[in-house]
């Protein structure tokens, strides 16, 4: 019975290895057969930005290979006349293409993104969302409406990144975004199951209006929209094409705040469509896995596996299900990075295993952040910052998750529970990846 239980907790990562492996299908869209020009209103969100950045993410912008469009500089929730000036002034100068509002917003990134869609020309067909800190292809809109075709209405591209140090420490972090888009979303694709991804992605005015329009509520808003829009019937399209880069994280606490609100934000999504992804008929079985594996790829089972560890003193057939949760991630993952993602991206065995990590390196957000959400206490929205800037960085959840695991580990010996050791020694390779890549991180950070 023992084993039973531990080969259940191996399933969903077993079911998820399978459906991984469907990335190796992808192909890049076809153009459309007939290329239209529909009018596009590009919305940059800014809030509390570096303004010089600001002005190069407009500026590429404002040079586009497209005469039909119009670029929103959407400044929320920034008090500062200093930040909000020059890109006020700037706007003014480019003002054919460029359009500046200074607004007051409430309901995180979504409550911008809604405002927008009312300030935006009645004639729009086509949205983008660019991040304030990208800066794009001069055939960015262009090539972006060029996919769409049927009821195709969202054409999503990677997100890249540009001007990061060359240390092992940045090295790392950039395979480990690479990641998401060089296996999960190729894998949506080929499933039906591409949702929009917040930055350097097009959707269709008109699908996002029939969906609800963006949430206010999930810090997420982007992901849980393109799966509303999909519920609808709609289609997304993946496009496996650098064609903007932004700033990656300064730090490994920035990167860590920031996987925390992906986390929590697809968990908040993961509840609020489970029906829909569990029993509705609107999703395919493979769309409703694509979509789940999706929502799950910022999330680690750690701290349920240790909780039922933990909790194996009142019954002995948690700690074996808990074991099953950790072993099963831990394949999938060395699987996805080592094999998987080496082959589509023609990695190397090292830098596949820098990637990897890094990504474990962030298993306290990603591990605390699914239980979080089922707190009803609103969090904050952090902006990552562009620029340098002390930070307090403090890793309290670290350090107590390794205290408590040591002491487990301890007393299972002593007791001779032994697969609560195993479960206790897989966990140290969470806590060793985050030691090296903290180290790696402060080391980067010295003159």
């Amino acid at each position: 019975m023992d084993w039973i239980i531990f080969i259940l907790g191996l399933l969903p990562y077993t079911l998820e290895i399978y459906f991984l492996s469907f990335a190796l299908r992808y192909k890049k869209p076809q153009l459309a057969d007939t290329i239209r020009r529909p009018f596009v209103s590009v919305h940059v969100p800014i809030h509390k930005e570096p303004p010089h950045i600001v002005i190069n993410t407009l500026k590429s912008l404002s040079d586009q290979d497209y005469k039909n469009y119009e670029v929103l500089a959407l400044v929320n929730n920034t008090p500062q006349i200093d930040l909000r000036k020059p890109i006020k002034d700037f706007c003014q100068e480019k003002s054919s293409i460029l359009r500046y509002y200074h607004i007051q917003t409430s309901g995180y990134k979504g409550g911008t993104l809604n405002k927008a869609i009312h300030l935006s020309d009645p004639k729009t067909e086509i949205i983008s969302v660019v991040d304030s800190d990208y800066q794009v292809s001069k055939d960015f809109i262009k090539k972006g409406v060029s996919y769409f075709e049927g009821n195709t209405a969202i054409v999503q591209f990677p997100q890249d990144y540009r001007d990061f140090p060359d240390t092992v420490f940045f090295k790392a972090m950039y395979i480990s975004y690479r990641y998401f888009f060089a296996v999960i979303m190729r894998m949506c694709h080929v499933l039906g199951a591409v949702a929009f991804m917040g930055t350097v992605g097009f959707i269709r005015s008109d699908a996002i209006k029939k969906a609800g329009n963006w949430s206010e509520k999930v810090l997420t808003e982007d992901s849980e929209a393109g799966l509303r829009i999909v519920l609808r019937g709609f289609k997304g399209k993946y496009v496996d094409e650098s064609i903007g880069k932004g700033l990656m994280p300064l730090s490994f606490f920035s990167c860590r705040q920031q996987r925390f609100r992906w986390a929590y934000g697809n968990a908040q999504t993961l509840i609020k469509h489970f029906f829909a992804l569990t029993f509705g008929k609107e999703l395919s079985f493979k769309q409703k896995i694509a979509f789940w594996i999706q929502n799950t790829a910022w999330h680690t089972p750690l701290i349920i596996s240790l909780s039922l560890t933990f909790f194996s003193y009142l019954n002995y057939l948690f700690s074996h299900f808990g074991a099953g949760l950790l072993t099963g991630f831990l394949i999938s993952r060395v699987y996805s990075f080592l094999w998987l993602y080496r082959k589509i991206d023609k990695l190397s065995i090292y830098e596949s295993i820098l990637g990897l990590i890094f990504y474990l390196s962030l298993f306290f957000p990603m591990s605390y952040a699914p239980m979080r959400v089922l707190i009803p206490y609103k969090v904050s929205f952090y902006r990552t910052p562009k620029i340098k800037q002390r930070e307090s960085a403090k890793y309290f959840g670290e350090i107590f998750m390794l205290f408590l695991t040591l002491l487990l580990f301890l007393v299972s010996i002593k007791e001779g529970k032994w697969i609560n050791v195993y479960t206790c020694t897989l966990s140290i390779i969470f806590f060793a990846c985050f030691f090296w890549i903290v180290k790696k991180g402060r080391s980067s950070m010295l003159p």
